[in-house]
């Protein structure tokens, strides 16, 4: 029977909704993990990451998420299943060489950086502003 860890917050953004019965109806086994209590990624055959009030972008990224960055880039290095969800797709995407232009929520864009998709080779740590906001821009 196929098992995945689902990494989630223990209080906020931690619902698995549709994703929880696409594994049900599937036969798939999983474990809750909490990032509040995140250590290790223990063996299972995909890691399911769900959102967070954070957010990969520079001037806002959480002090415990270079970490779990860090763990997620191996993960997904060893060729292993990953599904990131609002802050795990921001994961994935900054993993693999985008970077977050701008402020929250709409007023910024990913940017890719050149070679990015072929292979991430920074820390995969938060992203870092690469270019000034445009006037009447949030920072």
């Amino acid at each position: 029977m196929p098992h995945a860890n689902v990494l989630a917050h223990r209080q906020i953004a931690n619902e698995l909704g549709l994703i929880g019965e696409w594994l049900e109806e599937r036969g798939w086994t999983h474990e809750r993990m909490w990032r509040e209590d995140f250590p290790v990624l223990p063996e299972a055959d995909a890691l399911i990451v769900l959102g967070s009030l954070d957010s990969v972008a520079s001037g806002h990224c959480a002090g415990w998420a270079p970490a779990e960055m860090s763990l997620i880039r191996d993960w997904i290095d060893e060729g292993r299943r990953y599904l990131g969800v609002c802050f795990g797709a921001q994961i994935l995407a900054s993993i693999w060489g985008a970077r977050w232009i701008g402020g929250l929520g709409s007023t910024g864009k990913w940017n890719r950086s050149p070679g990015s998709m072929e292979r991430h080779v920074g820390p995969g740590s938060c992203g870092t502003r690469t270019s000034s906001p445009r006037p009447g821009q949030r920072r």
